[in-house]
């Protein structure tokens, strides 16, 4: 999945999922998605603050996922590894900051 901007705010939640689909939903206008074959491209502008949810079948189910803002590896659970700003707790949700987004 790759986002193709940094926001002027905003996050990415990452949450575990029943479904076998990956899925991502914003919560407002703005974006527009292209999808094609194991990919996702969420077409974001700089001056965005909208935060999007990114529900992830789990392990196994799906095979390797990884998440880019900006072209820069923000979340992988192909070596499960990940540098969210935040972790949620059990929940087992990371939020990443579209804003200033951290690298791996």
């Amino acid at each position: 999945m790759l986002f193709r901007s940094t926001q002027a705010a905003g996050t990415v939640h990452v949450v575990p999922s029943t479904s076998p689909q990956l899925s991502v939903e914003g919560d407002g206008d703005g974006a527009t998605y292209t999808v094609g074959e194991n990919t996702i491209v969420v077409n974001n502008r700089p001056s965005d603050s909208i935060s999007y949810t990114v529900r992830l079948p789990l392990t196994g189910s799906a095979g390797a996922m990884n998440i880019r803002i900006a072209g820069s590896l923000v979340y992988s659970n192909t070596d499960n590894t990940s540098t969210p700003r935040v972790n949620a707790g059990s929940s087992n949700q990371y939020i990443l900051d579209l804003k200033r987004p951290p690298q791996l």
